[in-house]
C-alpha cells in the first residue's frame, strides 16, 4: 500500500524546524531529504531509516522492517514524540553522507574535417550506412558513387563529423551553402541522435534550409520530416543522371 499525502505532510511538517524539507515520490514510496541529505524512505505509512549504529540507543525497542522488497532491513520511526523523532533524523543527518552529483552525459562534439586523410574513414561510414538504408541502389551504384565520394564530393562540401565513443567517425554531414548535400550515419550508430545533432547543426548554426533525398529512401524521408522539412519538388534522375528519383526537401 502507498503513503497517503497526508502521513508525508506530517512528517515532513514535524521536520521543518530542523531546515528544508522536501519528499519525492518514487513507485508508490516517498523519499524525504532534509537539507539535502536523504533522510527517510517512507512506504504504507511508516517512516523507514537506516539502521545506523549511531542511532541504535535512540531506536531501542523500535520496530524494524523492509520499506520494499529487496531493500535492507531498516528502523521504523514513530513520529507520535516528534521530539525524539527530530534527534533521531538529527543525529541520522550528521552521519548520512550527500548524494553524489550526477554526472552529465558527455555530448557528442562535432569536428570540421579538414583533413583528406579523413576521407577514407567516413568513406567506410558512407559504405555501411547505404548497404543498410539504400537497398535499392545496385552493387555497380554504390561502387560507382563510393569511388567518386572521396574524389569529387568530399572535397567540394564543408564537412562536419561526430566520433563515437570508441573515438571512431560515427556520422558526418556536408554542406554547401545552402543546402545539406550528405548525411550519413553508421549502421552501429543508429538511433543515438549523432544524424539529429549534425541536422540540428546545419539549421542553426550554418542556416541550411534545403536538402535532397532519395525517393525510396524512406527512413531518410521521415527523417528530414520530422525536423520539420516539406516536399518540395521531384526530380526522376539523381545529379548523376542515373534513375534514382530525388525529392527536394525546404524547411
Amino acid at each position: 500500500m502507498a503513503c497517503n499525502k497526508e502521513f508525508i505532510d506530517f512528517i515532513c511538517e514535524a521536520l521543518s524546524p530542523l531546515g528544508e524539507v522536501r519528499s519525492r515520490k518514487m513507485m508508490g514510496e516517498y523519499i524525504i531529504h532534509l537539507n539535502g541529505k536523504c533522510v527517510i524512505t517512507a512506504c504504507d505509512n511508516n517512516a523507514y531509516v537506516k539502521r545506523l549504529a549511531s542511532i541504535a540507543p535512540l531506536m531501542v525497542g523500535a520496530e524494524t522492517g523492509h520499506p520494499y522488497e529487496g531493500a535492507k532491513e531498516a528502523y521504523i520511526l514513530d513520529f507520535a514524540d516528534q521530539r525524539k523523532a527530530r534527534e533521531v533524523i538529527k543525529t541520522l543527518w550528521e552521519e548520512l553522507p550527500y548524494p553524489k552529483p550526477r554526472m552529465r552525459k558527455k555530448q557528442p562534439m562535432i569536428c570540421r574535417i579538414n583533413q583528406r586523410e579523413d576521407y577514407e574513414a567516413l568513406t567506410k561510414v558512407w559504405l555501411a550506412s547505404v548497404k543498410a538504408t539504400h537497398d535499392f541502389l545496385s552493387e555497380d551504384d554504390i561502387e560507382f558513387y563510393r569511388q567518386r565520394l572521396p574524389r569529387d564530393y568530399m572535397p567540394n562540401v564543408e564537412l562536419y563529423a561526430i566520433r563515437n565513443s570508441n573515438g571512431q567517425w560515427g556520422a558526418f554531414i556536408g554542406l554547401s551553402k545552402e543546402m545539406v548535400e550528405m548525411l550519413f550515419v553508421h549502421p552501429s550508430e543508429m538511433g543515438k541522435g549523432f544524424g539529429s545533432k549534425l541536422l540540428e547543426f546545419a539549421i542553426t548554426t550554418k542556416g541550411i534550409r534545403k536538402v535532397d533525398v532519395n525517393e525510396q529512401n524512406l527512413r531518410a524521408l521521415a527523417f528530414y520530416r520530422k525536423h520539420g522539412f516539406s516536399v518540395i519538388g521531384r526530380d526522376a534522375l539523381d545529379s548523376e543522371g542515373k534513375p534514382y528519383p530525388i525529392l527536394h526537401l525546404e524547411l
